[in-house]
């Protein structure tokens, strides 16, 4: 089978480069015939490890090229690996598509079912990363298979163990963490993340006040640590983010102290 990846390039250093890299492999080994449409940075025809990467125009998301691409590839099947919300709807018209969905909200979001609503037909074939994702399908009305990453994460405790020692991080200490570029567009919703978590805090923890049992980790200087009252719990929750630059959704959701530190704990 020709199949055409939309994705990143695999060289890039991201989730979606990584893991086009892995699956454009695993179909390779598999006998088929992939070839990766890139969401940009590539301007030319390419190839990486025998693999044809073709160009993404000039438009976000590869947006524009994708039935191009398509058709130049004479692909059986085309698979989006990324959000399918940003992409224009049009373009998949007439395809063998498979939208691999990231869901990661419940509800489904307003706009990946608006996708899913105006190309549902006999060339539309989404699939779930996660049981969760195709829950969430399934409570929209929407029926898709979980296809897990060719990369599963099986957890490992005394990696994990191993990890909270090196970060002077407590073994008791219920750390929540956020994977994402901080940058002024808030295109990974940092704003709405600050206000979920503050949800989470009010609901489990009365109060956050800094905690005098752990030392600052040495590895990690700028980080103070954050404790739950009432204190006889000794429970503590966490928030850690490196900010790098101030961010816009710092300043809206008023997280001062994110804004002085170049990585803080947010209560």
């Amino acid at each position: 089978m020709r199949v055409l990846i939309h994705s990143a390039p695999p060289w890039a250093p991201s989730g979606y480069g990584l893991q086009a890299r892995f699956l454009a492999r695993a179909l390779k080994n598999l006998g088929h015939k992939p070839a990766i449409s890139a969401f940009g940075g590539v301007h030319a025809e390419g190839e990486w490890k025998g693999i044809p990467i073709l160009p993404c125009g000039t438009r976000p998301y590869g947006n524009g090229v994708v039935a191009g691409n398509y058709a130049k590839w004479r692909a059986d099947l085309l698979i989006l690996l990324g959000d399918l919300w940003v992409m224009e709807p049009g373009q998949f018209e007439g395809l063998n598509f498979m939208p691999w969905l990231p869901i990661d909200c419940d509800p489904l979001s307003v706009m990946d079912k608006d996708r899913l609503t105006r190309l549902a037909g006999p060339g539309l074939h989404p699939a779930a990363m996660s049981e969760f994702g195709a829950n969430i399908l399934a409570g929209a009305g929407i029926g898709a298979p979980v296809l897990p990453h060719c990369t599963p994460f099986r957890p490992d405790p005394a990696r994990g163990a191993a990890w909270r020692r090196e970060n002077g991080i407590p073994d008791d200490l219920f750390l929540i963490t956020k994977v994402g570029v901080n940058s002024d567009d808030d295109r990974k919703a940092f704003a709405v993340t600050l206000q979920a978590f503050a949800a989470f805090a009010r609901a489990k923890v009365s109060t956050a006040t800094p905690s005098r049992r752990h030392p600052r980790p040495p590895t990690s200087p700028t980080w103070p640590w954050i404790s739950a009252s009432p204190a006889s719990t000794d429970r503590r929750s966490l928030f850690p983010m490196s900010t790098g630059a101030r961010s816009t959704a710092m300043a809206r959701t008023g997280c001062t102290a994110c804004m002085r530190e170049p990585a803080s704990w947010i209560p």
